[in-house]
């Protein structure tokens, strides 16, 4: 699993190359980078956009702009009427992805304890759609006729070096959907942990948030949870 883990960055990174025609290594560098995926937008035009007030807005803060503003500085840079159409139809397929929660739960148990199977309840929003609309197929350039999937990779890690990473792609298309990590609690006291979302289509649209739980010494009545450490234990995705 360690494996895996530490090599998912720079397949990641490889993969959203291929599918939004970037340069590996340039698009994860900086968040101007990232702009390159902009219908349009090239090197010179990115720098000549990012300048004033917005010196330091990445793709997910041009995406979340007013339209009208967005346009506006659009116009300002040289963009025609259909290309700026154009862009309005990225900044409205861009996922924005946010973690609204994530909790930490035994089944059928009260308290959480050490040496227990629990699982980490994780809700997550993809701001950019209302309630009952769904994600569509990514915005790939060089795969136009091809429906690529807006896959996530939701990722959770507990501080320290106790416990091992946990991850499971998702493919739920909803506007907001619940996701399950199964883990096994390795120690007693307040646990720390963060969950991470990586996008697979994109680049400049992961988040994380850290969050924690209390873990209790099992009482001597409390059976033992015979449940297996090995269960990556994805619920609905």
């Amino acid at each position: 699993a360690q494996g895996f883990v530490s090599a998912l960055p720079p397949a990641l990174e490889l993969y959203r190359c291929l599918v939004q025609a970037l340069e590996p290594g340039v698009a994860s560098a900086n968040a101007a980078a990232a702009l390159l995926q902009v219908p349009h937008l090239d090197a010179d035009l990115i720098k000549e956009w990012r300048k004033g007030p917005r010196k330091s807005a990445d793709v997910r803060q041009l995406a979340e702009m007013a339209a009208d503003e967005r346009k506006a500085s659009l116009d300002a840079i040289g963009l025609d009427s259909q290309q700026v159409l154009d862009v309005e139809e990225f900044a409205k397929v861009l996922p924005r992805m946010s973690i609204v929660k994530a909790e930490v739960e035994v089944e059928g148990e009260e308290n959480i304890c050490k040496d227990d199977v629990a699982k980490v309840k994780v809700r997550l929003r993809r701001e950019n759609l209302a309630e009952g609309q769904a994600a569509g197929a990514a915005h790939t350039p060089l795969f136009s006729s091809a429906a690529v999937t807006e896959a996530w990779w939701l990722s959770f890690v507990l501080a320290g070096k106790v416990g091992k990473p946990r991850l499971i792609r998702l493919t739920n298309p909803a506007a907001e959907f619940d996701a399950e990590i199964k883990f096994r609690v390795p120690a007693i006291g307040k646990m720390r942990f963060t969950v991470s979302l990586a996008c697979e289509a994109y680049e400049g649209v992961d988040c994380q948030g850290n969050f924690s739980f209390e873990a209790q010494r099992a009482d001597a009545g409390r059976p033992a949870d015979g449940g297996s450490d090995d269960e990556d234990g994805a619920g609905s995705d």
